[in-house]
């Protein structure tokens, strides 16, 4: 099963409770307002969330394939042929 699905099905839904609630705004009593924190930290969470299932389908399906570097170098030093070119000004 993809992980992102569920991820972002919450996150919506926290998403739209925090709207609802904003919406709602006086109407709720003083003692109500942690719902509006609950939502809040709901979809807080489930961004964190998303990012995570993200990094575990591209785990599970391969992802972007690298080639191995060698220790010591730089991407930009083993595509070059011969010594850099001079800088310096001969006049």
């Amino acid at each position: 099963m993809d992980p992102v699905r569920p991820a972002v099905v919450g996150t919506v839904a926290f998403a739209l409770a925090l709207v609802v609630l904003l919406v709602l705004g006086d109407r709720l009593g003083p003692d109500d307002t942690w719902w509006v924190w609950t939502a809040g930290l709901g979809v807080a969470g489930g961004l964190v969330g998303c990012l995570v299932a993200v990094r575990v389908r591209r785990r599970r399906t391969g992802g972007p394939a690298r080639p191995p570097q060698e220790v010591g170098t730089s991407p930009a030093s083993t595509t070059s042929s011969g010594p850099a070119p001079s800088t310096t000004s001969t006049g």
